[in-house]
């Protein structure tokens, strides 16, 4: 979105709608996080580079993969830019046969 400026409850809302639509709890829980980060009383609209460096701290500091996913969710869906943080030691990768049979990790 070219939109600069998001109000705190608009912001809230396209994270409902994300973790609505998101693949685990992890992701739900990281959308709803800078939703609910965002709708204060106290700051009512939010610039994107705001938004962004917000998101940018919780996906640092977030417990999963999926958490911080979703906070990259919904920052990138109002324009804010973030960068995925590394996931070093935090991604592990199985291999399943035909069968359903772990083959290698």
């Amino acid at each position: 979105m070219s939109q600069s400026m998001w109000h705190g409850s608009d912001v809230a809302h396209v994270a409902k709608v994300l973790a609505s639509a998101g693949p685990s709890a992890d992701f739900e829980a990281g959308a709803l996080a800078l939703g609910a980060a965002v709708n204060v009383p106290v700051q009512a609209n939010w610039h994107k580079n705001e938004i962004a460096a917000l998101a940018q701290t919780l996906m640092t500091i977030a417990p999963s993969a999926g958490y911080a996913a979703g906070v990259m969710a919904v920052a990138t869906a109002v324009g804010a830019r973030v960068t995925a943080p590394a996931l070093a030691n935090r991604l592990a990768v199985t291999i399943f046969d035909d069968h359903g049979r772990e083959v290698r990790r």
